[in-house]
């Protein structure tokens, strides 16, 4: 073995241990950018789940069963902070959220659904699915 095939080794070597470091160091900043992000949705929308909304009728504040949804219990699986951390999460990540009022008057945060615009009238959403269960009717 002579000099010149022990620095082309040493080379190989030295080339791989870049490439595993620029590996590392990507990741790691990825995963800081990740937690960063993570950090600022936990902190707006518990920002968002200590606030109160108030519902208006004849411009007067009522407490009836949507100021109870809104700020309490806004479905039985979930509370209100659990509620709109969720609500905060899909508009960071997703750019959009799609709340629906059941039958029972619970709301409900749709995971995927389908939006048919339209120019004049408004849109409706239709396919709409929550968890494993996927609705036939269309929401406006």
């Amino acid at each position: 073995m002579g000099i010149l095939d022990m620095i082309k080794s040493r080379n190989k070597e030295l080339e791989f241990m870049f490439d595993f470091d620029l590996i590392q160091d990507t990741s790691k900043k990825i995963h800081m950018k990740q937690l960063a992000i993570q950090t600022c949705i936990n902190m707006i929308s518990r920002t968002i789940s200590q606030s109160e909304f108030y519902v208006k009728k004849d411009k007067k504040i009522v407490k009836d069963e949507m100021y109870y949804r809104l700020n309490v219990r806004p479905n039985p699986n979930m509370s209100a902070s659990q509620f709109w951390q969720t609500v905060v999460h899909k508009l960071i990540y997703d750019n959009e959220c799609l709340i629906i009022q059941s039958d029972t008057e619970d709301l409900l945060i749709a995971d995927s659904f389908t939006r048919i615009e339209y120019a004049l009238v408004n849109d409706f959403f239709k396919d709409v699915t929550i968890k494993n269960f996927t609705f036939s009717v269309h929401f406006k």
